[in-house]
């Protein structure tokens, strides 16, 4: 798969991409949702992993304006939030625009657990 990770922090995103390459996917990275919209809409990716809390644009009003404004197929992309923090529902996540979501401290197994649900099209 081909990865866009966006999240504010160097350090969450060199973990992640290390964690996602090591697994044999490709991956990119965006410090903010505006930087990950413009990068969305001119490359294609698999699979968006997206931080909720950043500057410029969160995760939130980034995956809301993917959902609202761009068109297929890149607005059906699987988007999975990436949080440390508590997160009230799946069904709240999901009215969002998010297809999952994992929580932080991030692992391996996390992801290869998130990865297999967006293969089986379970999201």
């Amino acid at each position: 798969m081909t990865i866009l990770i966006t999240d504010d922090f160097y350090t969450n995103r060199l973990q992640i991409k290390l964690v996602l390459q090591s697994m044999g996917h490709k991956t990119e990275e965006a410090s903010n949702g505006s930087e990950a919209i413009e990068k969305f809409k001119k490359s294609n990716y698999d699979l968006l992993l997206m931080d909720i809390e950043m500057p410029v644009r969160n995760g939130i009003e980034t995956t809301r304006y993917i959902r609202k404004h761009l068109k297929e197929p890149k607005k059906s992309v699987p988007i999975i939030a990436i949080t440390a923090h508590y997160v009230d529902s799946e069904m709240k996540m999901k009215e969002i625009g998010f297809d999952g979501f994992i929580a932080k401290p991030f692992t391996r197994e996390k992801f290869e657990s998130c990865l297999e649900a967006i293969k089986q099209g379970e999201k």
